[in-house]
């Protein structure tokens, strides 16, 4: 049984530090969306301001040049949010994250069945094929929504300093 609860518990850590992976990811990704779109926002403010002020001042020829530069990179800021769809990809990170988050409170409560003595050996290898089954069913998502090592060294970090363990206080009713 002790080998039993050593993959248990490996397969718990893999769950957390996956979960922490993709949570990072998507918040890196949904930083990217909201850093270009305030961008284009502010720079369309400014074509705008810019064309405005050429109207009203028709010897400005600055201003249109510089009118054609902004509204040029609008377009390829523009360009650039579509073409990496950070939104959609924070959106599918956080999904991929929640999965590894049930599996990791399900190895959760698996051991303390099993430090409970509340499951029997077959029942703890129906518990482990499926924990194993679900994990790898995880990873193939996940490989299309892949993380950078930065999201994996942060999510590492933040596991090895106890960010998944509860404190006393959080586990007294």
């Amino acid at each position: 049984m002790y080998n039993a609860i050593k993959l248990i518990e490996k397969i718990r850590v893999d769950a957390g530090i996956g979960k922490k992976k993709h949570f990072n990811a998507a918040d890196r990704k949904e930083k990217y969306s909201h850093r270009i779109n305030l961008s284009i926002g502010i720079i369309s403010l400014l074509v705008s301001s810019v064309l405005f002020y050429s109207i009203i001042q028709v010897k400005f020829v600055y201003g249109n040049i510089m009118s054609l530069a902004l509204a040029l990179l609008i377009m390829m800021l523009s360009w650039v949010q579509i073409y990496f769809n950070w939104q959609k990809e924070s959106y599918e990170h956080r999904k991929i994250a929640n999965k590894y988050l049930d599996l990791f409170k399900a190895c959760t409560r698996i051991l303390s069945y099993i430090n409970d003595n509340l499951i029997k050996e077959d029942g703890i290898i129906k518990e482990i094929d499926y924990l194993s089954k679900t994990i790898s069913e995880i990873n193939k998502d996940s490989d299309t929504h892949s993380a950078n090592s930065s999201d994996y060294q942060l999510a590492r970090d933040g596991f090895e300093i106890g960010e998944e363990e509860y404190t006393p206080k959080e586990l007294s009713l």
